[in-house]
């Protein structure tokens, strides 16, 4: 086994938890929500740049399992993030530095992160952001609406020192190794292309200018 596929396996299993098996999927991505009537949009500036899509959704590197709904966006450092989706915060980390771990910890995978909890319980985590002053930009106990400034992107936690944003929506707040439980499917109402069943990897997507919706 090379170095390159030895740190690939490594990433996935510190990812996704202990005990995953990144050659084997825990479950298919189906089931998708309806696009037009989602309560999500892209975690970006709406009418701003293309965003890239480095890993989608049931992928054998780190999204399987618990993980299998995420999506990681291929974006440079210090990229702004907007809320997906409003509600409140319940967590938030801002202990790690850029630039990847060193060494072995599952609970530190995310790196400096946010957690929103929605109206539904679900909950968006938004991972490896910066470890500026900026990068995370909201307390605890913040109510945050859609479409508002909450982080800056960074390499923190387990990212091999590459930038980039992972998003994933847990059905509820509860955490194992620092993840949830189980993902949730999401699908985009303001990514152009329209994805209806899910955003594809390797492919750019624009953030269009939408309504924002209300959790009310």
């Amino acid at each position: 086994m090379n170095l390159n596929v030895a740190l690939i396996l490594i990433l996935g299993l510190t990812a996704c938890g202990k005990g995953a098996d990144p050659l084997h999927f825990n479950g298919i991505c189906t089931a998708y929500p309806d696009l037009e009537t989602s309560p999500y949009i892209l975690p970006f500036e709406m009418g701003g740049e293309k965003v890239s899509v480095s890993q989608g959704n049931c992928e054998s590197v780190t999204h399987f399992g618990p993980q299998r709904y995420a999506y990681d966006f291929a974006i440079s450092h210090g990229t702004a993030i907007h809320a997906a989706r409003g509600g409140t915060v319940i967590d938030i980390q801002t202990n790690y530095d850029d630039g990847g771990l060193v060494g072995y910890d599952a609970d530190a995978c995310a790196g400096n992160s946010i957690r929103i909890q929605h109206i539904d319980e679900s909950v968006s985590h938004y991972f490896h952001l910066s470890a500026a002053d900026n990068g995370v930009l909201v307390a605890v106990g913040d109510t945050v609406t859609q479409g508002d400034l909450i982080a800056h992107s960074g390499s923190s936690g387990c990212t091999g020192g590459y930038p980039h944003l992972h998003y994933v929506v847990w059905a509820n707040d509860k955490l194992e190794y620092g993840v949830g439980i189980d993902s949730m499917p999401v699908v985009f109402r303001n990514a152009y292309p329209f994805a209806h069943h899910g955003l594809q990897p390797k492919s750019d997507y624009e953030p269009q200018v939408v309504d924002v919706q209300s959790e009310e």
